[in-house]
């Protein structure tokens, strides 16, 4: 078993494993089950889920049957949207915590922020921590314009954002928010879904620490600071994960590994310096369908996004928009950039909006 995983303090006293175990899209019970065993005897504490996961009932039938003592355990869940809401959320937590068979978790997140139920939804989470039903509250998948928003009403920040983070997404400029802020930054899909590791860089500085690409990238979190959950189901690469307290990246590969972030999600580096000549070169590509967001490139569909999956358009490392739920969102990071935000007057598949959060964003209208 690991014992080096280091644990970090959370802004209520609290305190998390900086290294866990993701849950995401395992489902069947016995390799939930297996997965979760390999992980607690490598050494893992956290372990990670959410209600959108659908697993929540799974993972409470795998610590039950493997006894895991329950001092030992920091375990995570978060709220969907279709929860979200003051009553909602209060009940979809009580049924979480059956499912889970659990009395509390140790934390309680916000899967994503929308603008129905913004804050009534984090006043249920701060009325949940003080009925003993968590630990610590927190956000994902929040910028800081969320952040700043959050701030005017609620009587306690959260103590952990969730967000997408890797060498190719460094999200930098929300880090150091979060940090200035006494927010730990958790990094969801450290590894990039394995997008990355055949990036020569991370390669060649396996290579000279005997490791590979993914050790590489998750010790390059770990000296960032950053809290990270990689998944896996495969015993021998949970074990791997994890082994990566052996070693550490010098100043230089951790800034080459920083140098690595231009590799683009969606090339917006050619888009022109106004909302117009972004959606110009992509809006007629997109289209709402019953499944999910169908992207389309010369009149054939090339890939179809599940309503609930994010499709991030970086710049430099950096996101500057995204997609999620069929909602196209311009953050802050594209206002800072200098790109400007104007109307368009020739927009017959999409509408522009300001969301309730202050937030630009365009709603991508279903058969576009």
């Amino acid at each position: 078993m690991n014992n080096d995983v280091k644990q970090l303090l959370l802004a209520d006293g609290q305190s998390i494993p900086q290294e866990g175990f993701g849950l995401y899209k395992i489902t069947d019970q016995s390799t939930i089950t297996s997965a979760i065993k390999y992980a607690y005897d490598a050494g893992y504490r956290l372990f990670d889920t959410a209600q959108l996961y659908k697993n929540e009932a799974e993972v409470g039938n795998a610590l039950q049957e493997l006894g895991l003592p329950r001092e030992d355990l920091f375990i995570t869940t978060k709220v969907s949207e279709p929860n979200q809401g003051f009553k909602q959320t209060i009940a979809s937590v009580k049924d979480s915590l059956q499912k889970l068979r659990l009395d509390y978790v140790n934390l309680l997140l916000i899967h994503w922020p929308i603008e129905r139920a913004f804050f009534d939804t984090w006043a249920a989470l701060e009325e949940l921590k003080k009925e003993g039903l968590t630990r610590s509250i927190g956000v994902s998948n929040y910028q800081m314009i969320h952040l700043q928003f959050l701030a005017t009403q609620a009587h306690e920040m959260p103590v952990i954002n969730q967000i997408e983070r890797h060498p190719r997404l460094n999200q930098q400029p929300l880090l150091q928010y979060d940090k200035e802020h006494d927010i730990i930054t958790q990094a969801w899909s450290p590894l990039g879904r394995g997008t990355i590791l055949d990036n020569p860089t991370l390669n060649k500085i396996a290579a000279n620490h005997h490791k590979s690409a993914a050790q590489v990238v998750l010790r390059w979190h770990l000296q960032s600071g950053v809290a990270f959950i990689p998944k896996s189901v495969h015993e021998a690469r949970i074990k791997q994960n994890i082994n990566i307290y052996d070693f550490t990246l010098s100043d230089e590969e951790m800034t080459a590994i920083k140098a690595t972030a231009t590799g683009l999600s969606m090339d917006v580096s050619k888009v022109t310096q106004n909302l117009d000549g972004f959606m110009a070169e992509y809006h007629t590509y997109f289209t709402a369908t019953a499944d999910g967001l169908q992207i389309s490139k010369s009149g054939s569909e090339f890939a179809t996004l599940l309503s609930d999956t994010k499709l991030s358009f970086t710049q430099s490392g950096e996101e500057v928009a995204y997609i999620q739920y069929n909602k196209l969102y311009i953050t802050e990071a594209w206002i800072k950039s200098g790109l400007s935000i104007e109307s368009s007057t020739n927009r017959s598949y999409i509408r522009q909006y300001v969301d309730g959060n202050g937030l630009f964003c365009i709603q991508i209208k279903e058969g576009a």
